[in-house]
């Protein structure tokens, strides 16, 4: 996660998309996340957002990262399945494009630079169970 934007411009095709998960809240994971930010780009050199809810804002997010020009970016606090159409697409490309909106024209932007960073809190369904069981037994 530390190397990939380090040498990201020395090397064609595409990068992976980092996710960094846990089993609870508090565990750490921004922080990482972050670390690698601030060993890719400075202190204040990264993006840190929130993961979007739906894919149309996702495409936004995207969109204004790369046209940005940022060289790292997370993704923070997942609440579903990390992946979709937009983020799917432009991790396994070599290229972001996408309509701009208004005209009948398509933005380019070869992502040489950019780095995706994910993070998630990972529940598994028994944990749920078990707390559903252990509040109702409480009552």
């Amino acid at each position: 996660m530390c190397l990939t934007p380090l040498a990201r411009l020395l090397y064609r095709g595409a990068a992976p998309l980092f996710v960094v998960s846990a089993n609870i809240r508090g565990a750490g994971k921004t922080k990482l996340a972050k670390l690698a930010g601030i060993i890719t780009d400075g202190e204040s050199g990264y993006d840190c957002l929130l993961y979007p809810d739906r894919e149309g804002e996702m495409d936004k997010t995207v969109r204004g990262l790369v046209s940005g020009g940022s060289r790292f970016a997370i993704l923070d606090n997942a609440s579903k399945t990390i992946g979709g159409a937009t983020l799917d697409s432009f991790v396994t490309s070599e290229s972001y494009s996408a309509p701009i909106l208004g005209k009948s024209e398509t933005l380019r932007i070869p992502k040489v630079a950019l780095t995706l960073c994910a993070t998630q809190t990972t529940l598994p369904s028994w944990h749920s169970l078990r707390e559903r069981i252990r509040d109702r037994n409480a009552a």
